[in-house]
């Protein structure tokens, strides 16, 4: 078509292909939703697993320091103390 005009079906295919995108752009922004739901969860869980195993272990078992190294100050666990 002159001028740089589509055809209907031109018209409606280009239709279809806005409405195909727009939905997968949806279904992706769901999906990142979803998966930043399921690490937050994740996190949450591994936290509260974590500190019921330093209840159960007694506070002989684990200790935590304070590491300086040159503007540094990193904790670590040290065992044995």
């Amino acid at each position: 078509m002159p001028g740089g005009q589509l055809a209907p079906a031109g018209v409606e295919a280009a239709s279809v292909v806005v409405v195909l995108v727009a939905d997968m752009v949806e279904a992706a922004e769901a999906l990142e939703q979803a998966a930043a739901e399921v690490a937050s969860a994740l996190a949450e869980r591994a936290s509260q697993v974590e500190l019921r195993t330093l209840v159960a272990q007694g506070p002989a078992s684990l200790h935590l320091g304070i590491h300086h190294m040159g503007g540094l100050s990193i904790p670590v666990q040290l065992r044995g103390r």
